[in-house]
């Protein structure tokens, strides 16, 4: 009976640690380095040098609304299909080649570029003759007062550090 327990509550423990703070876009834009109206132009699938699968995803930037400006970026989404192997990973956006979103990046520990927040980290956006995604003016209003990143909290137990010049990174753990 022990061992079941044991089982389950690691199962339980895990289950809880893939879930994420749920973000509003102002403080996803206080936590993001780039804030981008871009189209992944093309995304790539590999494997990662964990053994896991990842696509790196191209994208042609039309608008930045946060960061430096730049016509296009890079970025890493995990998980991915490989022949007859799908890795898939809860909390990370389905992005579509050639589709409009407005999304918030920054940097993950090596440095390269993620989508912060999850799926509300990519708003897709609505093109002419789509029923799907937001309104480029409501989406855009949202971010108005996007602006470079300060120090402090951001609530849900995670506070705001800059970690190198006008560089921040949300740190922290949520409260239980």
């Amino acid at each position: 009976m022990s061992a079941i327990t044991v089982v389950l509550g690691v199962f339980l423990a895990a289950e809880g640690l893939a879930l994420q703070v749920e973000l509003d876009r102002p403080q996803l834009c206080g936590i993001s380095t780039y804030v981008v109206v871009a189209e992944p132009t093309d995304i790539e699938t590999r494997w990662a040098a964990d053994g896991s699968i990842e696509r790196l995803v191209h994208l042609a930037v039309a608008r930045t609304v946060k960061g430096p400006a730049t016509d296009d970026l890079e970025m890493v989404l995990p998980g991915g299909r490989i022949g007859d192997l799908t890795y898939g990973v809860e909390d990370v956006p389905k992005l579509l080649a050639n589709a409009r979103y407005l999304l918030f990046l920054g940097p993950d520990l090596d440095g390269r570029l993620i989508v912060f927040g999850g799926d509300r980290g990519a708003v897709r956006l609505r093109g002419p003759g789509e029923r799907r995604g937001e309104l480029d003016a409501v989406a855009l209003d949202s971010v108005k007062g996007c602006r470079a990143p300060s120090t402090g909290d951001l609530g849900h137990g995670l506070r705001q550090v800059e970690v190198g010049e006008g560089e921040h990174h949300a740190i922290g753990r949520p409260s239980q």
